[in-house]
Parts: structure tokens; C-alpha cells; sequence
């Protein structure tokens, strides 16, 4: 049922907002509207310059449906992967990287 509310929704908003009368929903779905990262990383270049810099995660999932979040990650002089809990609020978590506690030129 939700589907269906869904794809009628989009299909609303695309035949509403499009610009282009002959525009239907098939043609909109094969452009990757739905198949889109949710993840978007770009990191500076060079991302190691011995100052420490912030890994930021955000998220449109209600904080009320959350009950944790966890970052794993290592750098390239790590042997293993370190689990970080992340506090945040809004949607937006955040974990400052010092340099000194986490060697390495990239992760």
C-alpha cells in the first residue's frame, strides 16, 4: 500500500513539476531518481595534514528511530577497524579525527 502511495506521489510531483509535457514516470525512474547514493563523500585533498578534521554523517531518519550510531573505520596504518559511537542530534553526527590518535595518509 505504501508503494503504491509512493510511486503515485512521485508521479504527481513529476507530472506537476515537469517541464516537458511528453515526461512520464518510466522515463524519470530510468534517470536514477530512486537509485541515488544516500552517501556522499568528498574528502579534501590531502586529507592527513597533522590538524585534526571532522568525519560528518547526515541522516533524515527521526532521531526518535535511532537508537545508536557506530563509525567503523581505519587508516592506512591500522591494522584493524575502530568503532567510534557517534552523538548527534537533527540528523547531523559528527567524530573529530586527531591526527596523533589516528596515524595514517588516508583511511
Amino acid at each position: 500500500m505504501l508503494n503504491r502511495i509512493f510511486y503515485f506521489s512521485i508521479f504527481m510531483v513529476a507530472t506537476s513539476l515537469s517541464q516537458q509535457l511528453d515526461i512520464g514516470i518510466k522515463e524519470l525512474l530510468s534517470k536514477r531518481l530512486l537509485s541515488e547514493p544516500k552517501l556522499y563523500h568528498y574528502p579534501p585533498d590531502p586529507l592527513f595534514i597533522n590538524r585534526p578534521f571532522s568525519l560528518d554523517m547526515v541522516t533524515d531518519i527521526p532521531d526518535a528511530l535511532i537508537q545508536s550510531v557506530s563509525l567503523l573505520f581505519k587508516t592506512d596504518q591500522m591494522e584493524n577497524y575502530r568503532e567510534i559511537s557517534l552523538k548527534g542530534s537533527h540528523g547531523l553526527y559528527r567524530f573529530k579525527v586527531k591526527t596523533d590518535e589516528f596515524p595514517g595518509k588516508s583511511i
